[in-house]
């Protein structure tokens, strides 16, 4: 629905909405609508954990990178355990078993080989521009990242 409000908005825009399966970079990349010659922004926020491979996961990453132009930006968020106690750990075991894979730090951080990242780096997404009342690396669950190709 916000795909399609976003089409909408106006003859000359730039959004386009391709319903397309993450591990297929190629045919999310060659989209007309991305000019293969000026930098993307490729933002994949909260949708790597659902990639239960590791291995799948890395190589539609690198996949995409692959396919995209110098100067061009991700932006990844990526849930994972490591800010977790044991008793919330199993809780939040049971409730995305079979539905997500939550992955440490040094897993999500191979995303971002060879690329340039953006201050602060892999961090908790709560800290992030942190604001006067920010949540705890603990209550958000996931880290998050911005990285240019270089």
């Amino acid at each position: 629905a916000h795909a399609r409000a976003l089409l909408d908005d106006g003859p000359d825009g730039r959004t386009a909405c391709l319903e397309a399966d993450l591990r297929d970079p190629k045919r999310i990349l060659t989209h007309p609508m991305i000019d293969p010659d000026r930098p993307v922004g490729l933002l994949l926020v909260a949708v790597l954990h659902y990639v239960h491979d590791d291995g799948e996961a890395r190589r539609s990453v690198r996949g995409m990178l692959e396919l995209l132009p110098r100067g061009s930006f991700l932006v990844l968020s990526h849930v994972t355990l490591d800010f977790t106690g044991p008793v919330t750990t199993a809780g939040l075991l049971r409730v995305v078993a079979g539905q997500m894979r939550p992955r440490p730090r040094p897993r999500i951080a191979e995303y971002l080989d060879g690329l340039e990242p953006i201050e602060p780096g892999l961090v908790p997404v709560c800290d992030w521009r942190p604001g006067p009342d920010r949540a705890t690396a603990a209550e958000v669950v996931n880290y998050g990242a911005v990285a240019r190709l270089p």
